[in-house]
């Protein structure tokens, strides 16, 4: 229906001394909306945005479902955001729900997949990871990551809460993770066990400094693959590869192969 169109029509079951007038092609007249047909009607709501007030209850609650759906929408979006942060470990047997990262890897069996919600992570003191493992955060980008939020493993206790792996967590991957602990990332927990081979870190993010090795003179090795560097980076003569990935240190000691 054309404009001219909706204007006849309006003013052709226009009731007595009813003022009309038209809004794009939505005539708007309380009486008349009743009697309108309701193709017209749903042209009211969606090219108007006015509901008048004397529309009947049946009317209003039909014209007002769509804003209660976005309504609804929203809440669930906020939700999302405001759940607590969950761990699904899974291994060899059923999968396990955990809110504690400390609990989660000691329950995990070497080899068992943790896959993290986005959320923050927080341990106090130092987190060791000494078997390897495979760690799947929610991603480090709020591009990637907007219904779950981003994944932060995080430490409080002061610059000795370090982020360690050490040598028998060799393999062990790390996808999707936001490190920000209040110490650093370090290869080891002494020069006895700062060797772990073949760790990668995939899409990780690093807000601190890391040490690939507890000492100079380790023997580790690990890919960086798309990650993002923000702290002093270390390699105390180890083997690092940095592939597509953004280092932003002002103190760049890496070696690689």
């Amino acid at each position: 229906m054309n404009k001219p169109e909706a204007i006849a029509l309006c003013h052709e079951q226009a009731g007595p001394g009813e003022n009309l007038h038209l809004e794009g092609r939505a005539c708007l007249g309380a009486q008349r909306l009743a009697r309108l047909p309701a193709a017209l009607k749903f042209s009211v709501l969606f090219t108007s945005g006015r509901l008048p007030d004397r529309v009947g209850k049946s009317t209003k609650n039909l014209l007002m479902r769509p804003f209660t759906l976005l309504v609804c929408v929203g809440l669930v979006a906020v939700s999302a955001h405001a759940q607590t942060s969950r761990i699904v470990l899974q291994g060899t047997g059923g999968p396990t729900v955990h809110t504690e990262i400390a609990a989660a890897v000691a329950a995990a069996q070497p080899g068992d997949r943790l896959y993290l919600s986005g959320g923050i992570f927080l341990l106090t003191g130092p987190m060791v990871v000494d078997k390897p493992l495979h760690f799947i955060g929610a991603g480090i980008h709020p591009d990637s990551s907007g219904v779950t939020g981003t994944t932060t493993i995080g430490t409080t206790g002061g610059s000795s809460a370090h982020f360690q792996v050490t040598t028998p967590a060799s393999g062990s991957t790390f996808t999707g993770i936001i490190f920000n602990p209040t110490g650093n990332v370090v290869y080891g927990t002494s020069e006895g066990d700062d060797d772990p081979t073949g760790l990668v870190f995939h899409r990780c993010e690093f807000k601190s400094n890391m040490y690939l090795g507890f000492a100079e003179g380790a023997t580790s090795s690990s890919p960086f693959d798309e990650c993002i560097i923000l702290g002093d980076l270390h390699g105390r003569a180890s083997h690092e590869v940095d592939n597509r990935s953004i280092l932003t240190c002002g103190n760049n000691n890496g070696f690689s192969p």
